[in-house]
């Protein structure tokens, strides 16, 4: 019986743990930022093509709400877990007043 517990336990945590995402904004730097992004979606997830054009939004809407222009430095993703069930977007950006043209 001590198995099947075991089994029940763990895709009770699985269960628990489907679908759940992680996002972050972080300031790396004087000038710039780190938007991220973590979904667990186990190794039967849809596709999350769609990941990367999130992280940018967020990072465009935090620069808009401090009326400036997020450019973009790099952009990161990650597939890794058991099964390729991890998937991670990083952007990195830095902040321009658009009023100074460069």
């Amino acid at each position: 019986m001590l198995p099947l517990r075991t089994f029940l336990a763990a895709s009770a945590c699985f269960c628990l743990l489907a679908g759940c995402t992680r996002h972050a904004l972080v300031q790396v730097t004087p000038n710039g930022y780190l938007a991220s992004r973590e979904v667990y979606d186990g190794p039967f997830a849809p596709d999350h093509s769609g990941l990367e054009k999130e992280v940018v939004a967020e990072a465009d809407a935090y620069a808009r709400e401090r009326g400036k222009l997020a450019v973009p430095v790099a952009g990161d993703r990650h597939i890794t877990g058991i099964w390729r069930s991890f998937l991670a977007y990083e952007y990195l950006f830095r902040l321009k007043d658009p009023k100074i043209e460069r």
